[in-house]
């Protein structure tokens, strides 16, 4: 078939592949280069090109067509390469040869015809045109009229053509359509298909603008038919639409079907939108990323999830409990493996967990190229994942693990954008068979033998080994089902064939190795760094709702200074700070002792003292030291009182005279303590009730001295 017989639209397609390719087809001819990057370059270009992108496999049968039609000769340039379809030339008929034989008009319509058996309406116009002008032409030779059309009409019988069911509806077409094209002047458009037009669809709907949005908002809420119904019934919707369809049909959920398709359309675009921004987001349309530039190493991803299954373990008085808890995985952006993961027994989660699965990581394949990819929430806005936020980390700043790598965070509610999301969907069905396996959703899936159980153990009938796996058995469960995915071969856009351990190794950079600090180094990553105020009690660390002292000596000589203080969220006992003057760099401070409120032993106490004691003791050193250097008689920082002398003599006289009073006072007080001393050594006296308290104890020190020269 000639290039100039092929549809404009084939011809177009061909043009845009051309360019698709193009840039595909010169990395695979130069012999440098592999699949992952011919197909990053493919899929970037056909995008670009078409304006909507395509999948791999798509894009692979493409390329695969194109280079099996070129045969190994390199043309690219050839437009015919690209065509949706094989081009072979079609040949008309032996019969219509013959009978077209003298109508070469005709014969040319008929073969640019590409499918006979689905006619354009550009392809049957042409034809009926060339029917009509050889009919024409004949009838101008000589021919009668009735000869000519016979003529025509076998031609057209015989050419294979789709254009009537039967011999006399080809008859009757033609006729009608050579009339009209006579009647119009001979114009082109006279044997154009009409039927379209005149059909009562082509009428104008008497829906306005007002009705289609009112109809629209309603059918958001309860559905089309429930929208035309109410409407129709209360005269919401403009008087030409309630005159024009019936309002009591045969079937409530009635609806025209014109209006059906005309509502039909934007109720399915605004569908998304109206139930929130978030299914917007998610339903809606979404950016393709290129993963050719990203190796594995470079980016790990994390995200949390409650997985759909029941485990017990004891709690602190030892007696079971039931519970689902929270598990986290990180994982390889690029090549999607399992890295590690951590099982809290909580509802919820905290900082500290999140820290301790990158440290986890960390210890195990080492520190991202690049950095993390989480979401928001805790993972963002923790200051033991990334300090304070500062844009430029200082001396001054909490910088947490920024000192290391980046943090890159996913918009809010675009699960999308989250690799993870995907890979926790494929562990949540390796869970099925799983004892305790509640689905999904529990609300909704009700696995009605597990709730009865999960009642018994509430209710203290049953303990739950009877059917769950205990919290040490589902760890060692979950991490061979973390283990299989991994060794599991992806067909996906991404790994196209390879397992994620396949992936890891064989594209792995290793001239790039990770970075992974040994155990002696490994503090300068598990402390985090935070600048503090010293206070009266020592140094207070808090992250969430939990606060731990720190005191000793040291402390006691910085309190009201900011030092920088070094701690790991993993091991509260003791913290580090740097100093800046001294021969140590460094010291370590411990932790305030936690004593009990009201049960604490005597040692406790002792221990709590004692760390006040040294927190305290350079203070009270100081102010022994400076204490010769008070002024002794210096001028008095008081004002003088004015009053006259016999006020001044008064307060004289009462003076001396408690004065007085004192000194009997502590005298008696003196005795009496004395006479109760010598009671308890020797006894009471029969006389001490009649006899004075002075001739008590002068008899109570002879009996002493007695006891003394007896022995």
């Amino acid at each position: 078939m000639k290039w100039e017989r092929i549809a404009l639209r084939a011809r177009e397609h061909a043009h845009k592949v051309r360019q698709a390719l193009a840039s595909a087809l010169e990395l695979h001819s130069s012999g440098k280069w592999g699949k992952p990057e011919i197909e990053a370059a493919g899929l970037r270009d056909y995008a670009r090109i078409f304006g909507h992108s395509i999948n791999a496999r798509t894009f692979w049968r493409i390329f695969d067509r194109t280079l099996e039609r070129d045969g190994g000769a390199g043309d690219f340039r050839n437009l015919e390469l690209y065509l949706p379809f094989i081009v072979t030339a079609r040949k008309a008929p032996p019969a219509f040869e013959r009978a077209a034989a003298d109508l070469p008009e005709l014969a040319a319509a008929v073969l640019r015809v590409e499918n006979p058996n689905a006619l354009t309406p550009a392809e049957s116009q042409l034809v009926w045109l060339g029917a009509c002008s050889e009919c024409k032409r004949v009838q101008e030779a000589g021919a009668p009229a009735h000869k000519a059309r016979k003529l025509v009409l076998r031609a057209l019988a015989a050419s294979g053509l789709e254009l009537a069911h039967t011999p006399r509806a080809l008859r009757v077409t033609f006729a009608r359509k050579l009339e009209r094209w006579i009647e119009g002047g001979y114009a082109p458009d006279a044997v154009r298909d009409q039927r379209a037009e005149q059909s009562g669809n082509y009428r104008a709907l008497p829906i306005s603008d007002d009705d289609r949005k009112t109809l629209t908002a309603r059918a958001l809420s309860g559905g089309l038919a429930k929208a035309w119904r109410e409407t129709h019934a209360v005269g919401k919707l403009s008087a030409e639409a309630v005159q024009t369809y019936i309002a009591n049909p045969a079937s409530k959920s009635y609806v025209p079907q014109r209006v059906r398709d005309l509502v039909t359309h934007d109720v399915r675009i605004l569908y998304d939108i109206h139930h929130g921004p978030r299914q917007a987001a998610l339903k809606g349309a979404y950016i393709t990323r290129d993963w050719s530039g990203v190796a594995p190493g470079d980016w790990y991803s994390a995200d949390d999830t409650t997985l759909p299954l029941y485990y017990w373990e004891e709690d602190a008085d030892g007696s079971p409990r039931v519970l689902r808890g929270q598990c986290l995985v990180m994982n390889d952006c690029r090549t999607n493996r399992i890295l590690a993961l951590a099982l809290h027994s909580e509802r919820n989660y905290t900082a500290k967990v999140i820290r301790g699965l990158i440290m986890r990581t960390h210890d195990t394949y080492g520190l991202p190229r690049a950095g993390f990819f989480f979401e928001r929430g805790t993972w963002a806005s923790a200051k033991i994942l990334k300090g304070a936020a500062d844009e430029v980390p200082s001396d001054e700043t909490e910088i947490g693990l920024r000192a290391w790598v980046e943090f890159k965070h996913a918009k809010p509610g675009n699960a999308r954008a989250k690799t993870v999301e995907r890979i926790i969907g494929l562990l949540q069905v390796k869970m099925e068979d799983q004892p305790g396996y509640c689905g999904r959703n529990e609300q909704v899936e009700k696995f009605e033998r597990l709730q009865r159980q999960l009642l018994d153990v509430k209710s203290v009938k049953v303990h739950p080994k009877e059917f769950l796996l205990h919290r040490d058995e589902w760890m060692k469960r979950l991490h061979e089902i973390c283990d299989a995915y991994n060794h599991e071969t992806q067909q996906g856009q991404m790994l196209r064939g390879l397992s994620p351990c396949e992936a890891w190794d064989t594209l792995f950079d290793a001239s790039r190795p990770l970075t992974r600090l040994t155990a002696e180094t490994r503090y300068l990553l598990a402390n985090h760094r935070r600048p503090l105020k010293v206070t009266r009690n020592g140094i207070c660390v808090q992250f969430g709702k939990e606060r731990h002292h720190f005191r000793n000596e040291i402390t006691g000589r910085l309190i009201g200074r900011t030092v920088q203080v070094y701690f790991n969220p993993d091991d509260m006992s003791s913290i580090f700070i740097k100093l800046a003057t001294g021969d140590k760099t460094a010291a370590v401070i411990p932790a305030e002792p936690v004593t009990p409120a009201m049960t604490a032993t005597r040692e406790e106490m002792q221990a709590a003292q004692a760390s006040v004691a040294a927190h305290n003791r350079p203070a009270r050193t100081l102010y022994q030291e400076i204490k010769p250097y008070f002024p002794k008689n210096g001028p008095a920082p008081f004002r003088r009182v004015v009053a006259d002398e016999a006020s001044v003599e008064l307060g004289r006289d009462i003076a001396a005279d408690q004065a007085a009073v004192r000194a009997t006072q502590a005298g008696s007080g003196n005795t009496d303590r004395k006479l109760a001393n010598l009671r308890r050594r020797f006894g009471k006296t029969d006389t001490q009730d009649t006899v004075s308290r002075e001739a008590q104890l002068e008899g109570y020190k002879l009996l002493e001295d007695a006891n003394t020269d007896a022995h």
